[in-house]
């Protein structure tokens, strides 16, 4: 077996996993072996969600399991060893398998339905870049260095890189946020937190009761912005912020067609509060609510 088909080495007992046939199974000589190759087939041929979860937490089956020693360390159940191992080890023999069985696919996991629960080293070089261009544009947008056409041109470029990434999908959008962070790179896990967030909103009860629509395909076009969710506007005291923003969308419902334009505002009463929204197309076409601000009479709590 070649040097580039191990997948593992120094194992507890000295040995490796490496890769045999071209159908890239897993092998190994000794029970240690053994039973993490075939551990590493198991949990890849589980649905995505359900692998990470067998990263994460204790679990087992009927022959497999994984119990959590600490923050980087797993033991590995299999019918033939148990094996304690860093869990750097582990998910590099996973990245490496992948890697041998996708072939020539660039990106895993920052992508639209994507093929792995793991990201590739493309993953990070194109997240990597599409922060600085995020963070760039977050930076010229508060020390006020766009024009209004230019700052409509510039998000909506953006947007479609955010969402060509993945980012605004709820498929493993758990496991994005946490290499995102994992990677130091603040900008996009902002935005890929507030995407969770609008999705739990849209799904929510609270949504369901007064606006009786179901939940978008897509964030793209909705009617509220992920900037609502990735610097929150604040709150009136005694609302939960899922009624308060259902109760915003529904007067940004009922204010529809909009005038002509890139942004504008609207006044929302409820009772003794009443709110200045703020709205703009992001998509160049579609009004989508940004931000509040309460009024003095309306008491005020942070999100």
């Amino acid at each position: 077996m070649s040097e580039h088909t191990v997948v593992a080495r120094d194992l507890p007992d000295g040995s490796e996993v490496s890769l045999a046939g071209p159908d890239a199974v897993c092998a190994g000589a000794t029970p240690i072996s053994r039973a993490l190759a075939g551990w590493l087939e198991y949990v890849l041929a589980l649905p995505f969600e359900a692998g990470v979860r067998w990263l994460d937490e204790e679990k087992s089956d009927r022959d497999f399991g994984v119990e959590r020693i600490s923050e980087k360390e797993r033991v590995l159940v299999a019918p033939e060893a148990r094996v304690r191992l860093p869990i750097a080890t582990i998910q590099g023999a996973l990245k490496a398998l992948l890697e041998a069985r996708l072939g020539g696919e660039l990106f895993w996991l920052f992508r639209p339905r994507p093929f792995a629960f793991l990201p590739s080293a493309a993953d990070r070089t194109f997240v990597e870049d599409l922060e600085r261009r995020v963070r760039g544009f977050d930076d010229e947008l508060r020390a006020g260095e766009l024009a209004p056409g230019t700052e409509s041109a510039r998000r909506l470029l953006l947007l479609a890189e955010i969402e060509e990434a993945g980012l605004l999908e709820r498929t493993l959008g758990t496991e994005k946020l946490y290499w995102l962070r994992v990677w130091g790179l603040p900008g996009l896990a902002s935005v890929a937190a507030a995407a969770r967030d609008l999705w739990d909103y849209f799904r929510s009860p609270e949504r369901a009761r007064h606006l009786g629509e179901p939940p978008p395909v897509r964030l793209i076009g909705t009617r509220v912005s992920l900037d609502w969710m990735r610097a929150p506007a604040p709150i009136p005291t005694g609302w939960s912020s899922e009624l308060w923003l259902a109760v915003v969308e529904r007067c940004l419902r009922d204010f529809e067609p909009l005038p002509p334009g890139a942004k504008g505002q609207l006044m929302v009463a409820q009772g003794r509060v009443s709110a200045q929204v703020l709205w703009r197309r992001e998509d160049g076409e579609h009004p989508a609510l940004y931000g509040a601000r309460l009024s003095e009479r309306a008491e005020a709590s942070a999100r």
